[in-house]
């Protein structure tokens, strides 16, 4: 799932902090795992 949200511009990697940042939340991630339930969540209420 990260892999897809990369390539939608979704996610944006930021090497030099070794995180993965939630481009529309500006939130960022050091862990795969946390980043998808963080985004599944933030689809959720953004849903409503």
């Amino acid at each position: 799932m990260v892999t897809r949200l990369l390539e939608e511009g979704v996610v944006a990697p930021i090497p030099e902090a070794e995180v993965l940042q939630h481009v529309p939340s500006s939130q960022c991630f050091d862990s795969d795992l946390a980043l998808v339930y963080f985004h599944k969540g933030w689809e959720a209420q953004s849903e409503e």
